[in-house]
């Protein structure tokens, strides 16, 4: 139970790291279209980061 919750915690602060770095990109780039791609992007990444370490964890 602790490593899950540590799980979802990684998760959180890595999803709020990417966004932080996406929204820096997308006021670069100035496009609203990149910026849902690379939501997306994230969105994806976080779960699969989350069912891996819950993966992990389940074993």
């Amino acid at each position: 139970m602790k490593t899950e919750g540590l799980a979802i915690i990684y998760a959180l602060i890595i999803t709020v790291l990417l966004a932080i770095i996406n929204a820096m990109i997308t006021n670069l780039l100035n496009f609203d279209a990149y910026g849902i791609l690379f939501g997306e992007i994230i969105f994806m990444l976080a779960m699969i980061w989350y069912y891996i370490a819950t993966k992990q964890q389940r074993k």
